[in-house]
This record gives structure tokens, C-alpha cells and sequence, in this order.
């Protein structure tokens, strides 16, 4: 009887974005972390040439991340043999080759930039139009972005090709790769059908690379097994070991560029909203409303369902207008909470249990709290409202200005209940990043 409710959640227009920037948060995070801040600059190169020297060491250990998939993740689909990465096949199809393997979009841009500071100012002129990087339609918040085209031979810190990497992820990486998605990838993937996330929405089919649903209840298992299709461990295992590889055989460029892509699925893992299905929705009430849905009356179903997306969508965007344009003490307390190393010992050392285990067991912890937060400070309209769409009914929504309107001390109230998920953020980028390691 779950299942009905359930069944919409996999079709929901909730985001597939954890946090809409995160290169703002992973800056005040790792900017005082010397393991990166003090490394020499890193050669920028073209990803072709990092494959054309290191394709035979590439593809064994590609080999290696399939069995270790299978062994480690066993809903997630072993890759068809024609998709493997092999050494020595024709140069002009090594990239497509490289990126069918991993099973990422081959229509990714990957083009060679930095994402800057909100308060930099792009050099050498106007900068980089956003669809030089991604093949996103609406690329949201990184329309707003300064973006800086690099040249190959030029040095560049692996702190800033960290920060802009971390980000990537969201720009198109792990767009139509289902075998309902419509695209021609996603024929040749072996995926199976979109498990759940909504495949007519732009941002949808990335939803269970992104999301870590590791701690639900069994009889939400029970109900709806494609829940335990969720795959951010693969992602951070891939890119991790190529990571790894990368910095060992002295291309340090794309060790810290695929580093910035493992990181970003760590850090999905810290928003409450991509470690539950349903935040604030206890067994019964989710039992009740798939009981009307099943008697002809869905409205409670699909109420809940945008009740909890606009939720999702406040966080994101709360934390970043605070973080670029809020009140400064607030701000700064922020600032202090994703930089805070006390609570790093938690996730430390890094292994492979650290994801579901601790970055996404401690979201899923913070979920109702965080979600009765939001009820009690955010105006009723933009959280409890299901008729009400975040982005949608309002386009372009002040959230500070509405929920200072509420009263007063609202906007200072939510910090105490965001500045622990940004914590949380911190200790995990900072302890996933000492495990990248530099084996020469």
C-alpha cells in the first residue's frame, strides 16, 4: 500500500541538485586545508592527451572499477563488454571510448576552465559563455557565473581546479544515461529503466547517481525496491581512483579535476533531502495517503510530494543567498561551519563504507529536524503550500526578504539548523580529500 506514494516520488519534479553551487561552499571549506593550498601550480592539458599517455594504465584500472562494482554494488548493472575501455583502438574515438566506459554523458563538454569567486572578476575580457561547460538547457545558478578559459601548458592552482570541478557533476555528466531516456547512450549503457527522478525533467535522470537512499525503513525497501537503486558510491569510486591514478602518473590537472568530481557526490551526501525519499514523512502517514490514493482521492499523495520538494528547494537556496548576499554575522557564522575541522574525525580516515555509512547515515539523521526547522521559520506558502512550486509560481523569489517577513529573527533562527549540515559538509570534503593522496 506504500507504493503508490512511492511510485510518485520516482516521478517527481523534486531537484536532482543537492546544493545548487557548490563551489561556494567548497572554498571556505578547503581554503586553509595546506595539503592543497600550498602544491605547486598543476599543467593544465586536454583530457585527450592524458588518455593517449596513460591508456594502457587506464584501462586495467577501469577494469578494476567494474569488479569492483559488481562485487561491492549489486543493483548496479555489469557494463557491456562492448563498453570497455581498451588500449590501443583508434585515437579519434579514445575520448568517447574513455567516457562510455565509465558510463557518463559523451556529449559532455569538458572543456578546460576555472569557475571563480561570485566577487572575482573574469580576466582576459567577457570569459566564458556557461554552455562551453555544460549541456544543460537552464543552467540555474551557473548562469550567474564567472568563468575563465584555460589554455593548455598554463599552470593553475589544484585548489581552484578542485573548487571548479566539484560543481561539474551537476553540468551534464550523468544526463541520459537510462535505457528510457531517449538518448542513444542510454540504449547502450545497460542501465535498465530510470529507477526514480523524473525523465521528462531536465535535471531529472541524474537523480540516483546523486542520491544515497541507504537509510530507509524495510518496509519501504520492501515496498519499493527500486529504492535501492542508488548509485553516489559508484561515481566517488570511479572518480576517485582516476583521481588517484592521475596525480601518481604526474597529471596532476586531471587528478585534481576528476578529485573535484568525486567530491561532489560526497557532498550531495550531506543535504538531508538526497539521503531520505521523504524527510518529515513518518511510515504511517506515507501508509495513510497511498490508502486514499488507492481509494480515488490523490490529492494528499501528491501534496506530500511538493510539500517535500519545495523544502528541498529552500535549503539550496537559503544557504546560498545567505552565503553571497546574506546578513554578514549570519554568513559568517556559515563560513565558520564549513571550515569548523572539529568534526572531521568523524568521517576519518576515509574508506569504503565512509558514504553510506557516515556522510549519509548523518543527513538522514538530521532529515526531520530540519524539516520541522523549515515549517517553523519559513513562511507556510513556500514550504506547506502544494500548490505552490519553488522557481515556478514566483520565478525569482527574495527567500531572505520572506523569511525575515515571517519575523524579525527567522532568517538567524535557521542558522543554527544549517550550520551543522555545512559543517558536515567541511569535515566530509576535507576527509575525502587526505584520501586522494599523491602516491610518486
Amino acid at each position: 500500500m506504500i507504493l503508490p506514494l512511492l511510485a510518485l516520488v520516482a516521478a517527481s519534479p523534486r531537484p536532482a541538485l543537492a546544493w545548487d553551487d557548490h563551489s561556494l561552499l567548497t572554498r571556505p571549506a578547503l581554503e586553509r586545508v595546506p595539503g592543497i593550498v600550498f602544491r605547486p601550480p598543476a599543467e593544465v592539458e586536454p583530457l585527450e592527451h592524458f588518455l593517449a599517455a596513460e591508456e594502457v594504465g587506464l584501462a586495467a584500472l577501469l577494469a578494476e572499477e567494474d569488479a569492483w562494482a559488481a562485487a561491492q554494488v549489486p543493483t548496479w548493472p555489469a557494463l557491456p563488454p562492448a563498453l570497455a575501455f581498451r588500449a590501443g583502438g583508434d585515437p579519434a574515438t579514445r575520448r568517447a571510448r574513455f567516457l562510455e566506459a565509465l558510463r557518463v554523458a559523451p556529449d559532455a563538454r569538458l572543456a578546460l576552465y576555472l569557475k571563480l569567486p561570485p566577487d572575482a572578476v573574469a580576466e582576459g575580457g567577457e570569459g566564458m559563455p556557461w554552455a562551453d561547460v555544460t549541456t544543460l538547457r537552464d543552467p540555474g545558478a551557473l548562469g550567474h557565473a564567472r568563468l575563465r578559459p584555460l589554455a593548455a601548458g598554463e599552470g593553475v592552482a589544484p585548489l581552484e581546479v578542485l573548487i571548479s570541478a566539484c560543481d561539474e557533476p551537476d553540468y551534464g555528466l550523468d544526463l541520459g544515461l537510462w535505457e528510457d531516456s531517449g538518448t542513444p547512450w542510454g540504449r547502450r549503457y545497460g542501465l535498465g529503466a530510470q529507477p526514480f527522478g523524473d525523465p521528462a525533467k531536465e535535471y531529472g535522470s541524474q537523480a540516483p547517481l546523486h542520491m544515497g537512499l541507504y537509510h530507509e525503513s524495510a518496509i519501504v525497501y520492501f515496498a519499493a525496491g527500486f529504492l535501492r537503486r542508488t548509485y553516489p558510491e559508484v561515481r566517488v569510486h570511479q572518480f576517485r581512483a582516476l583521481a588517484r591514478y592521475a596525480i601518481a602518473t604526474g597529471h596532476d590537472y586531471w587528478g585534481w579535476r576528476f578529485g573535484g568530481w568525486a567530491l561532489h557526490y560526497v557532498q550531495d551526501q550531506t543535504m538531508p533531502y538526497h539521503a531520505r525519499v521523504l524527510p518529515g514523512v513518518g511510515v504511517l502517514r506515507m501508509l495513510w495517503v497511498s490508502a486514499l490514493d488507492l481509494l480515488g482521492f490523490p490529492g494528499p499523495r501528491a501534496d506530500t510530494v511538493r510539500q517535500v520538494s519545495n523544502r528541498h528547494t529552500v535549503v539550496e537556496q537559503w544557504v546560498r543567498e545567505t552565503l553571497e548576499v546574506g546578513e554578514p554575522e549570519v554568513g559568517a557564522s556559515l563560513r565558520a561551519a564549513l571550515a569548523d575541522v572539529s568534526g572531521d574525525f568523524a568521517y576519518s580516515p576515509w574508506d569504503e563504507r565512509s558514504l553510506r555509512d557516515g556522510v549519509a547515515a548523518g543527513a538522514a539523521a538530521r532529515a526531520d529536524a530540519l524539516d520541522a526547522a523549515l515549517v517553523r521559520w519559513v513562511p507556510a506558502r513556500l514550504v506547506s503550500d502544494p500548490g505552490y512550486v519553488m522557481g515556478e509560481t514566483e520565478p525569482d523569489v527574495d527567500l531572505r526578504a520572506r523569511v525575515q517577513g515571517a519575523g524579525p529573527t527567522a532568517n538567524a533562527a535557521l542558522e543554527p539548523v544549517m550550520a551543522p549540515l555545512l559543517a558536515d559538509f567541511g569535515a566530509a570534503s576535507r576527509v575525502f580529500l587526505a584520501s586522494l593522496g599523491d602516491e610518486r
